[in-house]
């Protein structure tokens, strides 16, 4: 699949990768949904460029994440 990530903290010119990943494989516990978009807000270029000072801990968004933590609350009941 295409996508855009980082792996390292800094000015998007530096730091953002686009490419080809592997498609995801969900484990028995797990769902693999499909994302057509997902937006760009203030706090994932803060976190790009490590305003947060947490380091680099995850390639989605901050609004994707949500969504999977909504649908993964749905999936258990």
């Amino acid at each position: 699949m295409k996508a855009a990530w980082y792996e390292k903290q800094g000015a998007a010119q530096e730091v953002l990768v686009v490419g080809d990943m592997d498609d995801p494989q969900p484990r028995a516990d797990e769902v693999r949904i499909r994302v057509a978009f997902s937006g760009v807000n203030p706090g994932d270029v803060k976190k790009r460029e490590d305003a947060f000072g947490v380091g680099c801990r995850t390639r989605v968004s901050f609004r994707t994440a949500m969504v999977l933590a909504l649908l993964m609350q749905r999936a258990k009941g």
